[in-house]
């Protein structure tokens, strides 16, 4: 089981996010790129992850794909291809 959560702290990618990741004591962590991230950032947040052993664990797809509204569910179901797109470039993650 690993342990992870939000860094309510400001930094500097990418370096600095996984030695504030271990200072909390996590080996997970939400997605830290939105689906804009260039990909030498994604490259570089994930050779860092990998290196200290650091899960991308969660990205935010937080959107109703059962509302009665069918322009509703279509929206969430935009939003949550757009928001795990980040997820497949880092490889397994898990949605809330």
């Amino acid at each position: 089981m690993r342990l992870g959560g939000h860094l309510l702290t400001k930094y500097t990618p990418p370096k600095e996010w996984t030695s504030l990741l271990k200072k909390c004591g996590y080996s997970a962590a939400y997605c830290p790129l939105t689906t804009q991230a260039e990909s030498q950032l994604v490259k570089a947040y994930q050779e860092v992850a990998r290196r200290h052993n650091i899960l991308i664990a969660e990205v935010g797809a937080w959107a109703n794909p059962l509302s009665s509204e069918p322009a509703e569910r279509k929206n969430a179901r935009e939003k949550w291809i757009q928001s795990l797109a980040p997820g497949e470039k880092y490889g397994t993650v898990t949605t809330l």
